[in-house]
C-alpha cells in the first residue's frame, strides 16, 4: 500500500514537471512568433515605402483559408419570401 502511494506521488510529480516544461516551451514559442510577426510587419512596411505591393499573407494561404485570413466573406444567399 505504501509503495503504491509512493508510485502515485512520483507519477504526480513527473506529470507536473512535464506540464511545466511543455508550458514553458509553449510560452517560448509564443514569444518567438510574436517577434517574427513584428519583423514581418517591419519588412512589409519598408517594402510598401519602396513602392512594392505587399499583402499581409502569402497567396498560397489565401486559397486555403480565404475567410479566416483575408477579408473575403462568405456570400449570403437571399431567400425568397413566399
Amino acid at each position: 500500500m505504501e509503495e503504491e502511494s509512493l508510485n502515485a506521488e512520483d507519477d504526480k510529480r513527473k506529470a507536473v514537471e512535464d506540464y511545466e516544461s511543455v508550458k514553458k516551451d509553449q510560452d517560448d514559442l509564443l514569444v518567438l512568433l510574436t517577434d517574427q510577426d513584428a519583423k514581418l510587419k517591419t519588412y512589409r512596411d519598408r517594402l510598401r515605402e519602396l513602392g512594392e505591393k505587399v499583402s499581409g499573407i502569402h497567396p498560397h494561404y489565401n486559397s486555403l483559408f480565404p475567410r479566416v485570413f483575408t477579408s473575403q466573406k462568405k456570400k449570403k444567399k437571399k431567400r425568397k419570401k413566399l
